[in-house]
């Protein structure tokens, strides 16, 4: 294994750790997504026998 500069091998671990941090913040940030959009399907769900009603008025 060929001996990189200390400075590379730095550079290398803050581009790692960075791109492991925006893995972990896109997981969460999937998971919140993923909810929140089953929430809103679930909303808009329940709000569906409303529309005729307004639609009356």
């Amino acid at each position: 294994v060929p001996l990189m500069p200390a400075r590379l091998w730095k550079n290398i671990e803050r581009v790692w750790g960075a791109k492991s941090r925006a893995d972990q913040a896109c997981g969460i940030l999937m998971r919140i997504l993923t909810t929140g959009g089953e929430r809103q399907s679930y909303v808009k769900d329940e709000q569906q026998p409303e529309a005729p009603s307004t639609a009356e008025d």
